[in-house]
């Protein structure tokens, strides 16, 4: 189910991306998406405030994902 999840999330574009996995997924789904980095580094691309003293590739690659402006969430999957 999860790869097949993570085809057609690669297909969104950002706004329509963080919609859907914060509306449509669980919790235990939300953290088996966000393994993957790339899904971690697109939830940086609609609300995240802090372009220039944060990136958030890095952030990503940190392990972390954002909800929304100024929440972000850690992976600990």
């Amino acid at each position: 189910m999860f790869l097949h999840l993570n085809v057609f999330v690669d297909e969104m574009a950002p706004r329509e991306f963080l919609t859907y996995v914060l509306n449509e997924l669980n919790l235990q789904e939300r953290e088996s998406l966000m393994v993957d980095e790339r899904q971690r580094r697109k939830s940086f691309l609609v609300n995240w405030p802090h372009s220039n003293n944060l990136s958030g590739v890095k952030m990503a690659q940190a392990g972390f994902y954002c909800l929304g402006e100024n929440e972000f969430i850690i992976n600990n999957s």
